[in-house]
């Protein structure tokens, strides 16, 4: 029986192992004498940012656990001695940053000696193959503006036509998705279940070989993301990009005669250039598309504004200053494809708030909310706009819908200097539709066998540069999952 209990407790290590993944870091080192190299007991080392520290033991060795990405001052405090501070130190995810040192008698009272923290060359604990972004690069430094952009440009990861990530030449299901420790993942097909505006990210750690067993459900990689905690002060950012600086020749009828190369040539040789389609006054067939004109963007009540606007607001909750902090992040984009249709719309928002009642229990509250609508140009439709003005039934082009939704409650409670546990509840949820608007499928509950249906047959209208399709694309989908995740892990 006995054995029994031990090879049981055993495997659901093992469960736990692979269902939790890092948020924190550590510090860990020694503190000696200077003079003699005698280890020193006692010193009091402290991240007072974070209400965290800790002392000393007989061998000189200490470590602070549970720390959170990002930089930070750290303190080294002994009677007698000078006091040192470390800034710029350095904290990622599911790693030890190792700070040893030396202090000297207190030759003036009152002396502080300030060391500022360099990166190393070479980390002797990576046993895997890891790149980590800090949330400073993502929104300062970095020409990106989503999550998936951020993933995309790492080493070893591509990004296929679709948009979907590749990690080494892997599957886009193959990739395991975190987000504060929960994984965020859409059950149908494994991608990202979840999204995060860009400017709520605190560290991104991407692992794209010999990933630890904490990590499950992965093959080519694991994308682990921690998003920021609120700041003790106030701080506030807004920012806009446009979208092009050039218009697209793409957007007007007969675009070739536009170009250098057809400008020069005669009357009768640009009529090879034209656009094939012509409608009954002899004109080109192509619609000019603006997102506002669009039918589809009525339901969401589009604001008539092309470009990106993000913004970013964090700091403590009035009368709560050192208690409760919050962060908000979001992102509004309206943008045109420069080809001749198509459209993203996406509004993204990432928001979390965070409660230390005292310096041993926190409680957070995270939450993301993103919609995106997009519709990718086909050039089989390029004069879809036409036909369907000259008969409402000739057809149309679908429309693609992705919304995603996450709620996180997590309690963090540390013991000791040693020991900590998180408890943390997650709803996770994910829509997926790609349909034609106002079409209406009707299937079999229990079989999924074909009631009726209102897509129109697909016609054909071939020339010179291409063959043009009237009807409605055959392909449409929906899907909708709510997954529900409990997490507890003791350290």
């Amino acid at each position: 029986m006995f054995r029994k209990i031990v090879i049981g407790i055993f495997l659901l290590t093992l469960i736990f192992s692979s269902l939790f993944a890092g948020t924190t870091g550590k510090i860990g080192g020694t503190v000696v004498d200077k003079s003699n190299g005698e280890p020193l007991i006692g010193v009091n080392i402290i991240i007072s940012e974070l209400f965290m520290g800790t002392a000393s033991d007989e061998d000189g060795y200490y470590f602070i656990n549970n720390v959170p990405p990002g930089q930070y001052l750290v303190e080294f405090n002994f009677i007698g001695y000078q006091k040192v501070e470390y800034k710029n130190v350095s904290i990622t995810v599911d790693h030890t940053t190792e700070i040893n040192i030396e202090m000297q008698s207190e030759a003036i009272e009152g002396e502080i000696i300030t060391v500022v923290a360099e990166a190393p060359l070479i980390k002797i604990d990576e046993t895997s193959q890891r790149s980590v972004v800090q949330g400073e690069q993502i929104v300062d430094k970095l020409p990106v503006s989503t999550l998936n952009d951020v993933i995309g440009i790492q080493a070893g990861v591509i990004r296929d036509e679709d948009g979907s990530i590749h990690i080494r030449g892997g599957r886009s299901g193959e990739v395991a998705y975190l987000i504060d420790g929960t994984y965020v993942r859409n059950p149908f097909d494994n991608s990202l279940g979840g999204n995060v505006d860009a400017q709520a990210i605190q560290e991104m750690e991407i692992v794209s070989g010999t990933f630890n067993a904490e990590y499950g459900n992965a093959l080519s990689g694991v994308v682990n993301i921690v998003t920021k905690e609120g700041s003790p002060d106030f701080k506030f950012r807004l920012q806009y990009e446009s979208p092009m600086l050039n218009s697209s020749p793409y957007h007007q009828p007969d675009w070739l005669l536009q170009t250098d190369l057809v400008k020069g040539l005669s009357s009768e040789e640009k009529k090879e250039y034209l656009d094939e389609v012509r409608d009954a006054n002899g004109n080109s067939a192509y619609r000019r598309f603006k997102i506002s004109d669009h039918k589809f963007t009525e339901d969401i009540k589009v604001i008539d504004m092309l470009g990106r606007l993000s913004g970013s607001l964090s700091g403590p909750v009035p009368y709560f200053k050192e208690k409760l902090q919050f962060i908000f992040a979001g992102t509004f984009r309206n943008e045109e494809s420069p080809l001749p249709y198509g459209f993203d719309l996406e509004r993204v928002f990432s928001g979390r708030l965070t409660f230390k009642p005292t310096t041993t229990l926190k409680l957070q509250f995270s939450a993301d909310w993103s919609r995106l609508y997009y519709q990718d140009y086909n050039h089989q439709y390029k004069y879809w706009q036409y036909f369907e003005s000259v008969n409402p039934e000739i057809g149309s082009y679908p429309v693609s819908e992705d919304n995603k939704t996450r709620f996180t409650l997590k309690l963090t409670h540390t013991l000791s200097s040693a020991t900590y546990y998180n408890l943390s509840l997650s709803r996770i949820y994910n829509y997926e539709e790609y349909v034609i608007p106002d079409r209406t499928v009707v299937t079999d509950p229990n079989t999924g066998e074909l009631i009726s249906s209102d897509y129109l047959t697909r016609g054909y209208y071939r020339g010179v540069d291409g063959s043009f399709q009237i009807g409605d694309v055959r392909y449409w989908r929906k899907t909708k999952t709510t997954t529900y995740d409990g997490d507890f892990d003791l350290v």
